[in-house]
């Protein structure tokens, strides 16, 4: 059992490398040998735990929790890997899409492509931090578009650059609700077929919907979620100084969990720079 150990001690950090390879194969047969060995250690524990005497003492059932605690991480950790396996890269379709809608604005005009309303809910950032998002919204290459930003704190400055930029400055009477109940409020004034959201310290790529909206001739599509990233080092890059080594807790979400959730029907909108079909369409 020791070598066993051993081995399993040597593989796992091995795997960790390999799973943020780009190979549905290779993960594959990797967590079928992490599961292996998983469940090898699993029925060695069962085999050697005393079930008929572990009542006897208080170190007995010390030692039945850290089994159960044990079985808890095993499973944990294994609904984790299986659902990591398989990663859908929806990048080549989005390529399809865009040519696609691309020709059907050149052959018809802007009113064949849907409209959309890029939101950006915002409450108490800085200058520094939303004008860069406001600004990066208007640079957004698509013929039917629109940008609002929506603004719960209320501030005559942030409504003055709006204007200077031209781009539509929401606000409203109460804050109940708080960022949710702020884009709700902009929904009912908006005409858009589609909606962008960003949160107010984010940039979005000049293509972005060229590569999104195509996904909506698909009636059964609600919902488009894109990856995103940070430019700034995370809270444990910073803290550990590993910004060049270890990567983001944000891009390993997006790059690799997502796309693993997708493959089996489970990825979910996250709340930001995401693009979502109007509910009057």
């Amino acid at each position: 059992m020791d070598l066993e150990l051993a081995a399993l001690a040597i593989l796992i950090p091995s795997a960790l490398a390999v799973l943020l390879r780009e190979s549905n194969g290779r993960r594959l047969i990797l967590v079928a040998c992490l599961l292996v060995f998983s469940t090898r250690y699993l029925w060695w524990r069962f085999e050697s735990f005393p079930f008929n005497s572990f009542v006897e003492s208080s170190a007995g059932w010390w030692y039945f929790a850290v089994l159960c605690v044990e079985c808890l991480a095993l499973f944990e950790t294994a609904h984790f890997l299986i659902t990591i396996v398989w990663l859908t890269d929806r990048r080549h379709e989005a390529d399809r899409h865009e040519q696609r809608i691309r020709q059907r604005f050149n052959r018809d005009g802007a009113q064949a492509v849907p409209s959309v309303d890029i939101l950006i809910p915002t409450y108490n950032e800085s200058e520094e931090v939303v004008g860069k998002t406001i600004l990066a919204a208007t640079q957004v290459d698509y013929p039917r578009l629109r940008v609002y930003v929506l603004d719960d704190g209320t501030r005559p400055w942030l409504q003055q650059f709006c204007a200077d930029i031209g781009v539509d400055y929401v606000t409203r009477a109460s804050r109940d609700g708080a960022k949710a109940g702020n884009i709700n409020h902009a929904l009912g004034l908006i005409q858009g077929d589609l909606h962008l959201l960003l949160d107010a310290d984010f940039i979005p790529y000049r293509n972005v919907l060229w590569r999104t909206v195509g996904f909506f001739d698909d009636p059964r599509v609600a919902t488009v979620q894109t990856p995103q990233n940070f430019y700034n080092p995370d809270a444990i890059q910073h803290n550990l100084n590993v910004s060049r080594s270890w990567v983001c807790e944000q891009e390993f979400f997006f790059q690799r969990i997502m796309p693993g959730r997708d493959a089996i029907g489970g990825a979910f909108c996250c709340g930001s720079c995401c693009v979502l079909l109007d509910s009057r369409a």
